[in-house]
């Protein structure tokens, strides 16, 4: 933590001349003395700060700390700050929303408001001042770029009501309702991982992120996503499918959307699951079981795997860096016992299944090597 940085801020916070509850962002209120401005760029040319929009900073060693997704987080939550009226749509909404991604952005996706309408710029010219990338030897991640798109697809609320001489009217020329009106977009408090509030932003609304997700994306990418969103709210989520697919603009449109959102399952519990499921279906492996549940003869549950084959016997285990991660168990006692735990797990489960297979982020990154892992252990193919 840097100390200078600390003291310093702590004399504006007291003084109310930052804004408050937006977590480690610093940005002046309203009203602020010019000295106060004037202090905060002395911290950024000193290298204390980063300056992610202007007069929006960040302390650097906060910053240079942080996982790429609260980094990501932090730039939306800045941009917000500077631009009240901006409406973040596509995996960027989806992101503030808490959906799983298959990575984080690069980019930040902002809906224009005029048909067409595409463009791009970088969020500030200077984010790191020369003292800054002097004193830092760690990479000090770029900002990710702003990006506007137009995308007329927005599931609609229901129909509004109408006057029976009204509808005798409409009637008379072949109408027979009012247009629905898009539905209204959502307020989010953009957060941190560890649950640090960082402000409010503006949203596209879940049920048209399922339409824009499913129609958009590759189908790895959407499949993640849609697990997610079908995960947290299975119900409302299917009779949004169901009642809004008619809106996409085109038959390719409606086919990928389809195709992503009946392979959706909310059963996959995180992003490293549901990408190897997208990924053994596009490598025409034979769909696995997902959530098995193995017990010992004396009825004690031994494991819950992420994949089962039944036909062969296989168990298959995304392990993702949570198991082991010297932050979670910072005691090297607690850190060895945890690895003994799923040493001592793959042992039982090797004894009732054929055999166990493991792959990581780096394997999903490289479906060649999940590929040869499969067929190692003898994952059959589909049958055309």
């Amino acid at each position: 933590m840097d100390d200078v940085l600390e003291q310093r801020t702590a004399r504006l916070r007291s003084e109310g001349l930052l804004i408050p509850g937006h977590g480690p962002l610093l940005r002046l209120a309203d009203g602020a003395p010019k000295s106060a401005a004037n202090l905060l760029g002395k911290l950024w040319t000193t290298g204390r700060v980063a300056r992610l929009c202007p007069g929006v900073y960040i302390g650097l060693e906060r910053w240079a700390a942080m996982a790429p997704w609260d980094r990501y987080t932090a730039a939306c939550a800045a941009y917000a700050l500077t631009h009240p009226a901006a409406r973040f749509t596509g995996v960027t909404a989806a992101h503030l929303h808490g959906l799983p991604l298959a990575e984080t952005p690069r980019e930040i996706w902002l809906r224009s408001r005029v048909p067409g309408h595409r463009a791009k710029r970088a969020m500030t010219a200077s984010p790191f001042s020369d003292a800054a990338r002097g004193r830092n030897r760690q990479k000090l991640w770029a900002l990710p770029v702003v990006r506007w798109t137009w995308n007329g697809v927005e599931a609609p609320v229901e129909e509004k009501p109408r006057r029976w001489r009204g509808r005798l009217a409409l009637a008379a020329i072949g109408w027979t309702a009012w247009p629905a009106a898009p539905l209204a977009p959502a307020t989010v408090e953009a957060q941190l991982k560890d649950g640090t509030p960082l402000g409010a932003v503006t949203v596209d609304p879940l049920p048209t992120l399922q339409l824009l997700l499913g129609s958009t994306l590759p189908f790895r990418e959407a499949v993640v996503a849609l697990d997610g969103l079908h995960r947290r709210l299975p119900g409302p989520s299917q009779t949004w499918a169901e009642n809004h697919v008619h809106r996409l603009r085109s038959r390719a449109a409606t086919q990928r959307f389809t195709r992503a959102w009946s392979f959706s399952d909310a059963r996959a519990e995180s992003a490293g699951e549901s990408l190897a499921r997208a990924l053994i279906h596009e490598l025409g492996f034979v769909a696995p079981q997902l959530q098995r549940r193995f017990f010992a003869p004396d009825g004690r549950e031994i494991a819950r795997t992420d994949f089962w084959w039944e036909d062969v016997r296989v168990a298959g285990e995304f392990d993702g860096i949570g198991k082991y991660d010297v932050d979670l168990h910072a005691d090297p006692r607690d850190r060895r016992n945890s690895i003994n735990r799923e040493k001592q797990r793959d042992v039982e489960l090797r004894r009732v299944c054929r055999d166990v297979t493991h792959w990581t982020w780096a394997d999903l990154k490289d479906p060649r090597r999940l590929e040869a892992e499969l067929l190692r252990v003898g994952v059959p193919r589909r049958q055309a």
